[in-house]
């Protein structure tokens, strides 16, 4: 049996199964839009400077955002991650995100915040405001673990792993004194084959709003419509330096989701592409692009900085700083800025 090319061919047609004409697809996945929508929205500048292609990227203190899978397979360490963006129109999103590694099993959570300036009440005869104001918030709170099957399934071959977990999600919407909240499941499901030892491959899969509950929001109720991505991920790693480790990492990384809102019969696909460029372990410069029904889009790049595990200062502490600029065609550009921190558990 050739590994590889099946891996390859199985990848393949999950990709194109996502670029599936609308009618052909409109039960392969489905997005929940009430107070879900701070989900649309990436967590952090690295994942937004790869266009949000992160389902098969394992993303240490992300992973409960994005795949719940990857828990399983992060490095056995503390990791976590802030994240800021002056969003579009006068709008703010903050997220803070933590995994906790052991070997063969991740936990993970995340919280992810988007809010507004404070809002003043206008009239047509007080058109600067009335003196009276409202707060108009969303939140979305992850908390999941992740279970590397290998741990289950001992024959496995050592270059094949596969990550998958599980977790709870909550929702809160907030418009003036009107309160709206709903809790549902995530799914995700992450595989790797190590090629070579400079080549990986890696597949994601996730389900997001597994059991599509409901939420009630100034007297109406919606359900959270289940949206299923679809992501595919190539990693080379160049020959190792004894001092400074691997000299260039290089991650290209593809992503599609199918979404349906049977309300109002709309039914949206969004392909997304990302890459990034590490050297030597310290900076990297990624790209991305993400394309959207209607034929809009928008364009992403980044830069990072790192600290190391190893490094002479305190050698089982890494960190970083991440920066992403967001190009979009239909809004102003804004950008992300987070900081990220891991303790190496096994120094």
């Amino acid at each position: 049996m050739n590994v590889p090319r099946l891996t390859a061919v199985f990848l393949t047609l999950l990709w194109i199964s996502c670029l599936a004409p609308a009618d052909a697809a409109q039960e392969f996945a489905k997005v929940g839009w009430v107070g879900a929508g701070v989900r649309w929205l990436d967590s952090d500048a690295r994942s937004a400077a790869m266009g949000g292609a992160y389902t098969a990227v394992i993303s240490g203190a992300q992973a409960a955002f994005w795949n719940m899978g990857a828990l399983a397979l992060a490095e056995r360490a503390f990791s976590g991650s802030f994240s800021n963006s002056e969003w579009i129109s006068d709008t703010w999103v903050r997220s803070l995100s933590g995994s906790f590694g052991l070997a063969g099993f991740g936990v993970g959570g995340s919280a992810t915040w988007l809010g507004m300036d404070e809002q003043h009440v206008r009239t047509v005869y007080q058109p600067e405001g009335n003196g009276r104001s409202f707060d108009n918030s969303g939140f979305v709170g992850n908390l999941g673990g992740g279970l590397d099957l290998r741990r289950l399934f001992g024959d496995m071959p050592e270059n094949l792993a596969v990550g998958a977990g599980a977790g709870f999600v909550y929702y809160q919407n907030s418009l003036a004194n009107h309160t709206g909240e709903a809790l549902d499941g995530d799914l995700g499901i992450i595989v790797t084959y190590d090629y070579s030892p400079q080549f990986m491959l890696a597949g994601g899969y996730t389900i997001r709003n597994v059991f599509e509950q409901s939420m009630v929001f100034i007297e109406n109720e919606v359900r959270l419509e289940r949206r299923d991505r679809l992501g595919f991920a190539a990693t080379y790693t160049s020959a190792e330096d004894l001092l400074s480790g691997p000299l260039a990492k290089i991650i290209l990384a593809l992503d599609g989701e199918r979404v349906l809102f049977p309300e109002f019969d709309w039914d949206i696909g969004t392909k997304r592409a990302g890459a990034e460029l590490c050297l030597a372990g310290i900076f990297s410069a990624r790209g991305g692009f993400v394309l959207y029904s209607g034929d809009y889009y928008d364009v992403r790049w980044g830069l990072g900085l790192c600290l190391k595990p190893g490094n002479p200062f305190i050698p089982n502490l890494s960190g970083g700083i991440d920066f992403a600029r967001i190009d979009h065609e239909l809004f102003k550009p804004y950008n992300y800025l987070s900081v990220h921190v891991s303790v190496d558990l096994q120094q």
